[in-house]
């Protein structure tokens, strides 16, 4: 019993309650029929993110959507059952076909500076209705990379760092002990040169 009850706890975040309605000319435009059974439900979990509040304009009533959201691979591996790869490439060809927009491109295995990971951020669009003509444009996608990728990376600039620290200091202690070996030599060779004049001058005098 007390398994079943967890179960459902665990499974309770996967449904949004919210319906989606698609107008007749997205379901009949090109990008949309080029989709996938894949790529449409995670579409329409995408659509399903979207949050809205009812507010009071010039004394009417209107609802105002908000249609930014985050979907985090974990939630796509538990709600729709698909995995890390699927999921990459059913939001890439939703961008590709104008149907949600990249806000930010998050980052494997980083953190913010509020300690939470830095999750991609997207946004329902509808640049659907300008696939194929000259006023299309896209932000794409770029593949996440693997953890390995940040730790050999941050070591290459750890790296980068201490080289040119020393070669720093190389340089600076060699600026500085050249003048002086140079100046140690001028002062020998003057004492040299004055105690030879100090000899010839006092074997003449005898």
């Amino acid at each position: 019993m007390d398994s079943d009850v967890k179960k459902d706890r665990r499974t309770a975040h996967k449904v949004l309650k919210r319906e989606v309605y698609l107008p007749w000319q997205m379901i009949e435009s090109e990008p949309f029929n080029k989709l996938s059974a894949s790529e449409m439900r995670t579409y329409f979990r995408c659509f399903q993110k979207r949050t809205w509040a009812d507010t009071r304009v010039n004394g009417r009533k209107k609802r105002i959507y908000n249609e930014e959201f985050i979907f985090p691979y974990a939630e796509a591996r538990a709600a729709l059952g698909i995995g890390t790869t699927q999921f990459f490439n059913n939001m890439k060809k939703l961008i590709d076909l104008g149907f949600i927009e990249l806000l930010h491109q998050g980052g494997s295995y980083r953190k913010g500076q509020d300690g939470d990971k830095d999750y991609s951020k997207y946004k329902l669009s509808k640049m659907w209705m300008n696939y194929g003509r000259e006023g299309f444009k896209i932000k794409p996608k770029e593949p996440m990379r693997d953890r390995t990728f940040y730790i050999r990376e941050n070591i290459r600039r750890k790296n980068l760092r201490v080289h040119s620290e020393n070669c720093r200091d190389t340089l600076q202690k060699t600026e500085v002990i050249a003048p002086k070996a140079h100046t140690t030599r001028l002062q020998k060779s003057e004492c040299t040169h004055e105690a030879q004049k100090v000899r010839k001058g006092t074997g003449r005098q005898e």
